[in-house]
C-alpha cells in the first residue's frame, strides 16, 4: 500500500559523507605539508617557545616547573630544560632556557 511511494534517501547523505571525507583528507595533507606536526606533542614554555622544536631549543626538549611550592607559583613559571628534569640524584644545577617569568632556573633547586 505505502510501499509504492518509498524511495532511497540515503544516497544524498552518502554523497555528502564522501565529500566530507575527501575534504578532511585534503586538509590533513595540506596541514602535514605546510605545518610542523612535531608541534602537536611538543611542550610549550611560558614565552610560547616549543621545547625541542623551535630554533635554539632543539636540545631543550623537556618542560620543567621550577617552583611548585604552591599552586599560585606554578602559573606562568615553566621552562624548557636540557637532559631531563632534575631529581634527587641529578646535579644541583640544571641547564634551562630562561623566560620572562623565570630568569634563573637554579634559584628554585634544592
Amino acid at each position: 500500500m505505502g510501499e509504492d511511494r518509498r524511495k532511497c534517501t540515503d544516497i544524498v547523505f552518502y554523497v555528502i559523507f564522501i565529500v566530507f571525507c575527501v575534504g578532511m583528507f585534503i586538509v590533513a595533507i595540506f596541514g602535514w605539508a605546510k605545518g610542523d606536526p612535531k608541534k602537536l606533542l611538543a611542550p610549550v614554555d611560558n614565552d610560547g617557545k616549543f621545547c625541542g622544536v623551535d630554533s635554539g631549543y632543539e636540545d631543550y626538549d623537556v618542560l620543567y616547573f621550577p617552583d611548585i611550592s604552591s599552586t599560585s607559583n606554578i602559573k606562568n613559571k615553566y621552562v624548557c630544560v636540557k637532559g631531563g628534569c632534575p631529581s634527587a640524584t641529578s646535579p644541583a644545577s640544571i641547564d634551562c632556557k630562561t623566560t620572562t617569568q623565570v630568569t634563573d632556573c637554579n634559584a628554585y633547586t634544592r
